[in-house]
């Protein structure tokens, strides 16, 4: 029965505000769904940046994101326990540069 009622407070946590409690459980994860996209995001970034000679500051930061989510990608298992490691460099860089991804 407390399975039932805690999935039914989850449900309407994600109606209500968009995500639910669970989501503090793994929140590593929930950014990992991003890289992908991220990646994506990037190469195709710089393609138009290369085309048509743009910004060489967006550049160089969409080519860093791009190794950092490289490093990120070939990160050993055991590094994902250190407290610095190939992940949290990642996404603290994205932070700081997140202003750089808009259009």
């Amino acid at each position: 029965m407390k399975h039932f009622l805690r999935e039914i407070k989850w449900a309407y946590q994600r109606i209500r505000y968009g995500y639910d409690d669970t989501i503090k459980w793994g929140f590593s994860d929930y950014f990992n769904q991003c890289i992908k996209p991220l990646k994506e995001f990037c190469e195709e970034e710089l393609k138009n940046i290369y085309e048509c000679k743009g910004n060489e500051k967006r550049k160089e930061i969409f080519e860093e994101t791009l190794k950092r989510i490289k490093a990120f990608q070939n990160m050993k298992v055991g590094d994902s326990y250190k407290e610095v490691n190939q992940e949290s460099l990642l996404w603290e860089y994205v932070g700081k540069n997140i202003g750089w991804y808009w259009n």
